[in-house]
């Protein structure tokens, strides 16, 4: 249901709000975290296209779609059952897939 997002380290401290670069209609940098005040937005929202990496500096690679964590062995996912759990770096990318989802009526064990 819910899990960390993946942030550039520079960006680990909040910067003044007018220090943040201007944002559109469809914000492309998300530095800010203004998703959570002015509905859908990069800054609070994330894929599982690809699995959780661990926080690192922005690359060629979209990384802010991505989840991701500073913990040295994977993110932490709060799952419908109320449990919270690392999910590992290492997760298959479809077994991660598979979780983001809930409408496929499966059922998974904890072992991932």
């Amino acid at each position: 249901m819910v899990a960390e997002k993946f942030v550039d380290p520079s960006r680990y401290q909040p910067v003044s709000l007018p220090a943040d670069p201007p944002q559109g209609a469809f914000p492309t940098l998300s530095f800010t975290d203004m998703g959570y005040t002015h509905g859908w937005n990069w800054s609070t929202v994330r894929c599982s296209m690809y699995g959780p990496i661990r926080d690192q500096p922005y690359g060629a690679i979209a990384y802010w779609q991505m989840f991701g964590s500073a913990h040295q062995f994977g993110i932490q996912a709060l799952h419908a059952d109320g449990s919270v759990r690392q999910v590992n770096y290492s997760i298959a990318n479809p077994l991660f897939q598979l979780l983001c989802r809930k409408d496929d009526g499966m059922t998974l064990g904890f072992d991932f």
